[in-house]
């Protein structure tokens, strides 16, 4: 899977995690050049704590809380800790 925000691939994995209709994208999967955390925190009825970053790309486009974690997914869900979601506008293509 990719995703890919302002056509740049910004994550790639063939190990997402499909959690509400969105994949969660392994950590280390991730450029972390186009994320920014914020102070924007949540809370999932499943996942817990959520926890947003703001995309930025090269060209000074942003997308405000894009992409999320949950870093204290609880039991079975806590294979979410080390995974990044995003928003819908972020299209992710097998």
């Amino acid at each position: 899977m990719k995703a890919i925000w302002r056509g740049q691939v910004i994550a790639q994995s063939n190990q997402t995690i499909v959690l509400g209709g969105h994949h969660y994208f392994p950590r280390a999967t991730v450029d972390e050049r186009f994320l920014v955390k914020t102070s924007l925190s949540g809370q999932h009825r499943l996942a817990g704590p959520l926890y947003y970053f703001d995309l930025h790309s090269p060209d000074g486009g942003t997308l405000a809380n894009g992409a999320w974690h949950a870093p204290e997914a609880p039991g079975e869900l806590a294979i979410l800790a080390d995974h990044i979601a995003f928003e819908a506008s972020v299209q992710v293509t097998s």
